[in-house]
């Protein structure tokens, strides 16, 4: 085959041959930007993107903490602690979120409720309140539905830890 090639060269004359070897060279670079030099400069942009936006991600993460470390008091919840009776704290909180308990409530670690007829939404707000202001959480806990909607009957044992 090469030998026939030759043989095809040879007679062509030397204005054909330039042609033909102007020709391969074309084709050869044609060939090598768009299977080599092209994907790679288009494989290297995007990485010098990546890195731009990792860079990027990389300075906020550092800002962000260190705003972390320099204001740590703002993660801890405000509390309201104090020495009081956990009947006092509870009964206070019971008639700011509005809610009415059937037992009288008594003791200075732990207090037993029932609450009826209340908006479930409401009862877990005041639980939320009782657990991140004073350190008071429930201990055990019986739910009963009723049949009018969003409202429970519950019994309850808060503990403050």
């Amino acid at each position: 085959m090469m030998q026939a090639f030759r043989q095809w060269f040879q007679v062509l004359s030397s204005r054909e041959r330039i042609i033909v070897i102007a020709g391969g060279i074309l084709a050869g670079i044609l060939l090598f930007w768009g299977t080599i030099w092209e994907p790679m400069v288009t494989q290297h942009q995007q990485l010098l993107t990546q890195i731009d936006d990792r860079e990027k991600e990389l300075r906020w993460m550092r800002h962000g903490q260190q705003t972390l470390k320099n204001a740590p008091q703002t993660l801890q919840p405000k509390t309201n602690k104090t020495n009081k009776d956990i009947s006092r704290i509870v009964e206070s909180n019971l008639k700011r979120f509005k809610l009415q308990n059937d037992h009288k409530m008594s003791g200075t670690k732990e207090v037993q409720l029932s609450l009826k007829k209340v908006p479930a939404d409401q009862v877990m707000r005041f639980l939320g309140s009782l657990e991140k202001t004073q350190d008071i959480y429930v201990k055990t806990m019986d739910l009963k539905p009723i049949n009018d909607k969003g409202l429970i009957n519950i019994s309850m044992r808060l503990k403050r830890i």
